[in-house]
């Protein structure tokens, strides 16, 4: 048998509605299906513990003693999108819900959820008209696919147990200091014809999951790809761990330009430069740096947006390091695999910092004491080896469309809600994106001239345009920033550009 949630709105309920709500439901359990067996669970659905961003960090003091506090933001379109798979699941199966309108309801109002974990759909249906008649902040109910791994926590395992029920005997949970006399939220039950009624200290397991369902792995999709922390966010998180001295004050706050894409445009100017200069005109650090770059990987200065893009893509999952602020900004040391163009990796220490406004800038590269390893890099599989050629250009443009394709497929876009309509449009705003070439005279731009592929841009430059099926501007944006990489990782340098129809 499922579990069944019943969602209500928490502005329009009264402190004596959950009393309602559970007569209702154990009414029609004792007498449809007393030899049930089940738990209860109530709550509010809190799309918010999904959503929220770590946006700044502060250390001082507070009446004299140390304080540590962070800053925490809701991510709008996340949540905006979670809404939407929320009720696409919860009317995936048997339901009694409008779905159209459920999505704004979570974004606008509070919702209350109550969940019986094993309930037969047919006490379900009776359980549901009682409620409709006689609550007015009720909104209906739904079967949870348990191979939902969203709407399972959301309206089932991240809700508080209230009791237990096992044919016609109900257990209902206190805190372990509680007396011998049944609560006052708990004295209902005595109006109906249990068997027993008892008090137990232990709370019952969290409610199985499945396998995946389809939905399900839809939902996996959305949180991996939108839910995952930023790099800038575990910035801050290492900030507060790493800084030496607990009587130390700083207060730092990220915007959104500090979580754009990284810059490394020091690489050519410094780390690859074999003739880097200091200003007073003596050689610089640089070469010493250049000279191991092309001994120990075969990366010359020509390659590096082959090294950058490696250094920006690892930084989706390296751990920050010696992270500090000071009058420069935060700075932090990411250390990551590398690919050379030699076919050996090694580990590479970055310096990067983050200053108030912008993105965060590569300061230096380097290899550690130990840089042997048997890792491979995060874009090993993006690299095309050969001759630049036609079949070069031919297997370089598929293998960057096939990544575009997947970043396309993984991506779940922000919701649009037009006015006068209750159902969203889960594609999102419409739009276009492309892949501009600076120079449209050069060989891979004269190859997808040749092959019908992209067109000139209007004032100069290469476009190739995002290939989806889809007018969705998020999906386009995706394709091209997938499509970039493979290109740059190549060392083809390109920029990304959108437009909203």
């Amino acid at each position: 048998m499922p579990p069944i949630a019943y969602l209500f709105r928490a502005d329009l309920a009264s402190v004596s509605d959950l009393e309602v709500i559970l007569k209702a439901i154990f009414r029609s359990v004792l007498t449809i299906c007393p030899k049930s067996s089940f738990q209860v669970r109530s709550g509010g659905i809190f799309l918010h513990l999904f959503t929220q961003r770590t946006t700044g960090v502060r250390r001082g003091t507070i009446f004299g003693l140390d304080s540590i506090s962070h800053t925490v933001n809701d991510d709008g379109d996340f949540r905006a999108t979670l809404a939407v798979a929320f009720a696409e699941s919860a009317g995936s199966r048997h339901h009694q819900i409008e779905v159209e309108t459920l999505p704004k309801l979570l974004l606008t109002k509070p919702i209350d959820c109550v969940t019986v974990s094993d309930l037969p759909v047919f006490c379900s249906d009776s359980i549901h008209q009682n409620l409709k008649e006689s609550l007015t902040a009720y909104i209906g109910c739904f079967e949870i696919d348990t191979g939902d791994p969203l709407a399972l926590a959301l309206a089932a395992n991240l809700l508080v147990p209230l009791c237990q029920y096992e044919a016609k005997s109900l257990r209902w949970i206190v805190p372990y200091d509680h007396g011998e006399d049944l609560p006052t939220d708990a004295e209902w039950a005595s109006e109906l014809p249990f068997s027993s009624i008892e008090l137990t200290i232990t709370d019952p397991l969290e409610i199985h999951a499945d396998e995946p369902s389809k939905i399900g792995e839809k939902s996996i999709t959305l949180i991996n790809s939108r839910g995952k922390k930023h790099h800038a966010e575990r910035v801050l998180s290492s900030l507060l761990e790493h800084t030496e001295g607990n009587l130390e004050t700083f207060e730092v706050a990220f915007g959104k330009a500090e979580f754009g894409k990284a810059d490394v445009s020091k690489l050519p100017k410094y780390c690859l430069n074999h003739e880097h200069t200091n200003p007073d005109g003596t050689p610089g650090k640089g070469r010493d740096k250049a000279l191991l770059f092309r001994r120990l990987l075969g990366i010359t200065r020509d390659d590096w947006l082959f090294l950058g893009e490696q250094l920006v893509a690892g930084l989706e999952k390296a751990l920050p390091d010696k992270t500090r602020q000071n009058k420069y900004g935060v700075q932090y040391e990411v250390t990551i695999p590398v690919n050379g163009r030699n076919g050996r990796t090694m580990m590479v220490k970055c310096g990067w910092i983050i200053r108030s406004g912008e993105p965060p800038f590569l300061v230096t590269a380097f290899f550690p004491e130990e840089a042997e390893t048997t890792e491979r890099g995060s874009l090993s599989e993006v690299v095309v080896d050969g001759k630049r050629g036609s079949e070069y250009w031919k297997r370089l443009y598929e293998l960057a469309h096939q990544q575009a394709t997947k970043a396309v497929e993984d991506w779940i876009p922000t919701p649009m809600w037009i006015e006068g309509t209750p159902a969203p449009i889960s594609e999102g705003i419409c739009g276009v994106s492309w892949v501009t070439l600076p120079d449209a005279r050069s060989s891979f731009a004269r190859w997808l001239k040749q092959n019908h592929i992209g067109h000139k841009g209007f004032r100069n430059g290469y476009r190739i345009p995002a290939h989806t099926d889809s007018q969705s501007l998020e999906l386009a944006q995706q394709y091209s920033e997938a499509f970039a990489r493979v290109l740059r990782v190549n060392g083809i340098k390109c920029d990304v550009n959108s437009l909203i129809d």
